[in-house]
């Protein structure tokens, strides 16, 4: 009896793991890209920048274009689950996915990209751009 318990929670487990890699992977391929900042919430205050750009790309690299500033703004990113994590020369500040589709991203957190400390409730949109 305790055989057949400990092989059915071993074979949920198998599954919950696989079911979580496929999301992953599902999840990382669909942050590849290139993607507009549409709003920026700070404390509930909108501090949204003009022109920036969050460019993703599949090897877990990516570059922060802030009009055009393109310079020191590279930084490397990886998810756990729904936890991103934004490695710069700055810091590896964790965000946490709450949605993304095919157009849209957002992502919560207490800081943004880019910067060094925690600046209070964090969300981010994002729009797809390529």
């Amino acid at each position: 009896m305790c055989f057949v318990a400990l092989a059915s929670f071993f074979a949920m487990s198998c599954d919950e793991k696989e079911n979580n890699n496929e999301e992953n992977n599902t999840n990382s391929e669909a942050i590849v890209g290139t993607w507009m900042v549409k709003q920026v919430l700070v404390n509930g205050e909108e501090m949204t920048p003009e022109n920036m750009l969050i460019i993703m790309n599949a090897d877990g690299t990516g570059l922060l274009n802030d009009n055009g500033e393109t310079e020191n703004n590279e930084f490397t990113w990886s998810l756990n689950g729904d936890q991103l994590t934004i490695n710069h020369r700055h810091g590896s500040p964790v965000f946490t996915v709450k949605q993304i589709n095919e157009n849209e991203f957002t992502i919560t957190g207490n800081t943004i990209p880019g910067f060094d400390q925690e600046i209070g409730d964090v969300i981010i949109d994002l729009e797809r751009v390529r």
